[in-house]
């Protein structure tokens, strides 16, 4: 019974009591109307929750970051009253310690057999993967006084559903001239080689193939002398170092607009044929700290970065970035160096000033509302980024 349902049912039992102290007829007449529509209410609450089932479905398990998804519920079963019904949906990136937040919808259904579908958008703002789903569904009466939910067994049929939303890519544009390696080919041209990241193809053997690339498989196979060729090892030409740390308690103020970045930036390198590496700063897994890198040359790269960024945490660190970068950026012969992070230190500002006057073009992107506030201009180029929108017009010119 709801509140409404306690306060209707005194009111009936202070008529029934006056009724039965004073004799009054005149009494009588409005408790027992009151005590026989509190008994139907609970008998048409009572037969919809035991004849109800509803099903939810998703229009899409795949969306980018600032779309909406449908999620639709169908409602099936016979009514004999109408009643009403109380939807509620955890939206996505509203965890169960945001309920003030979820979705409350109410429906209406008339009596007789029901097969309807009730539609809802739900706006995607944050990027990863959520659950999302009916929370609870209970029926009332139509006067309110009773609540009841579902009674069958898996009457909630097909909820919740894991939906994932991408960061978003956001179009840059620049002009870039294809950087030759230092073999001379750029990074599309497969050179032959002794070894490298990958297995090119076999050719017949030539006068002054060394002997440790023959293909002693397919040479006894096809009786003629075949070595293997390789792609070389190149060096990146562009490095893009994401932190996994933020200086924000606001949830996904940083991991949103560090996301959009680092997959705006992929997708703009990898569609100018450029060889890029992208490297995650204070990465921890259970705790413990994780290196991972990863290349970024074909598409299938570009999926795995994308599948990435929907998993990785963000959490909070009121330490600011102060790992040095010399010894790791030397290890390659990029030319440029993209860093992302809301909370570049002063030495680390230092440090990539002493890597661009070696000849590194150094950018350090500040994403979150309020960047950059108190960070000292120590002749690094400091991209401030407080939302996602400004992303090309804020990284233009500096790719």
């Amino acid at each position: 019974m709801t509140k409404r349902g306690f306060i209707f049912l005194g009111v009936t039992a202070l008529f029934l009591c006056a009724a039965l102290a004073t004799g009054a007829r005149v009494l009588y007449l409005p408790a027992v109307c009151f005590g026989l529509l509190l008994i139907l209410s609970l008998f048409s609450c009572y037969l919809a929750a035991l004849s109800l089932t509803c099903t939810g479905t998703l229009s899409q398990l795949h969306i980018t970051r600032g779309e909406s998804v449908v999620f639709t519920v169908t409602m099936h079963g016979f009514l004999l009253f109408p009643v009403t019904g109380d939807l509620t949906v955890a939206p996505p990136g509203v965890g169960r310690d945001q309920k003030a937040n979820w979705n409350n919808h109410v429906l209406f259904l008339r009596p007789g057999p029901h097969k309807d579908d009730f539609s809802f958008p739900l706006e995607c703002q944050h990027h990863g993967i959520f659950r999302v789903g009916m929370e609870d569904f209970r029926v009332h009466d139509v006067f309110g006084f009773f609540s009841f939910p579902l009674f069958q067994r898996n009457a909630k049929a097909a909820s919740p559903f894991a939906l994932s939303v991408h960061p978003k890519i956001y179009p840059l544009t620049d002009e870039i001239e294809a950087r030759p390696t230092e073999n001379g080919l750029t990074s599309e041209q497969v050179l032959d080689a002794d070894s490298g990241d990958s297995l090119a193809a076999n050719r017949e053997y030539r006068y002054g193939d060394p002997f440790k690339r023959i293909n002693w498989k397919q040479t006894a196979r096809t009786r003629k002398v075949y070595v293997r060729r390789y792609e070389p090892e190149e060096n990146p030409q562009v490095i893009l170092l994401i932190d996994t740390k933020t200086a924000s308690e606001i949830p996904y103020a940083y991991s949103d607009l560090a996301a959009d970045t680092a997959i705006s930036l992929a997708h703009f390198y990898l569609e100018n044929n450029c060889n890029a590496r992208l490297s995650f700063l204070r990465l921890e897994v259970k705790g413990q700290p994780e290196q991972y890198n990863c290349r970024l040359n074909t598409s299938s790269d570009f999926s795995e970065l994308d599948s990435l960024l929907l998993t990785l945490p963000f959490p909070y660190e009121t330490d600011p970035l102060t790992m040095p970068l010399d010894d790791f950026l030397h290890l390659h012969s990029a030319s440029v160096v993209h860093i992302i992070t809301d909370q570049p230190s002063e030495q680390l500002l230092k440090s990539l000033k002493a890597m661009k006057s070696d000849g590194y073009a150094i950018t350090c992107i500040v994403p979150g509302p309020g960047s950059g506030c108190e960070l000292p201009q120590v002749g690094v180029p400091l991209l401030y980024l407080p939302e996602a929108q400004q992303i090309p017009a804020v990284l233009g010119g500096h790719l």
